[in-house]
């Protein structure tokens, strides 16, 4: 495994990709089942009929009713390999941050490394998870909803495996495909903390061990970070700012902890 600098065009995928962590189209949530449909409307179970007649729940009122008519919303991401080129046939799913058990909404790049899914409103954050083979897989946690049609702007590396075991070799770490990786952008000039895993700050796009603050991009690699919930505090010249993001068995995470960057 070669250790040292990484070569230019992965920097420059890496630093692109994990600077727009927070360019993300907000929004609000589009409806809630508290509407004139849900299950407390003139259609529920106390209605005027019983189980089998017109207020049942397989009426008009019903929950099935509420999600059928959901607005939808366009929401397009990019995903390119660590040299920048586009990667088609990314398989790519969405989800709300406040449910990862539940895909909104999923698609296959195209040539361009492009794919435009539909999906209802996200009122807090989303999540875009890409995979293909011969590259690990990546979950990019998003800083605000999504209440529009809209694209994230800043294309998402996935990394290759042999750029991966350059990355960890860069930083002095050893990669455990039984845990994952987290870069996290937290505050310029910073300090980033975390529940597990190896904190090494990433200096001009290159992990630097022996870095004891981050430089003006807030940019730390958590490796060999342990799966499940992982906390992570960011310190500056600002007041603290924490944020729980979620860690993959030999994938990676993206995820910014300072919003606006």
């Amino acid at each position: 495994m070669r250790i040292g600098k990484l070569p230019f065009v992965l920097m420059f995928a890496l630093a692109t990709s994990f600077a727009g962590c927070g360019d993300d189209d907000g929004g609000m949530d589009a409806g809630t089942d508290t509407g004139p449909g849900d299950d407390t409307g003139p259609g529920d179970d106390t209605g005027p009929g019983d189980d089998t007649g017109p207020g049942d729940d397989a009426g008009p009122g019903d929950d099935a009713g509420d999600d059928a008519g959901a607005e939808m919303f366009a929401f397009t991401t990019t995903w390119v390999d660590d040299g920048m080129s586009p990667l088609e046939g990314v398989a790519v799913d969405l989800y709300d941050g406040a449910d990862l058990d539940t895909v909104i909404g999923s698609g296959t790049t195209d040539a361009a490394g492009s794919v435009t899914i539909d999906i209802p409103a996200v009122e807090g954050f989303y999540v875009a998870h890409g995979s293909i083979a011969d590259h690990k897989d990546t979950w990019l946690f998003g800083t605000e909803g999504v209440s529009a049609d809209g694209a994230r702007e800043t294309p998402i590396t996935l990394i290759g495996n042999v750029s991966w075991g350059i990355l960890h070799g860069a930083a002095g770490i050893t990669p455990d495909p039984a845990l994952g990786a987290v870069v996290a952008v937290g505050q310029p000039m910073g300090t980033v903390t975390a529940s597990s895993g190896t904190v090494v700050y990433r200096i001009g796009g290159v992990p630097m061990p022996a870095a004891t603050m981050a430089d003006e991009s807030g940019q730390a690699l958590i490796g060999n970070a342990d799966v499940g919930d992982i906390m992570i505090t960011a310190s500056g010249s600002a007041p603290d700012q924490m944020r729980t993001l979620q860690v993959f068995a030999d994938s990676l995470t993206i995820g910014g902890i300072v919003n606006g960057l």
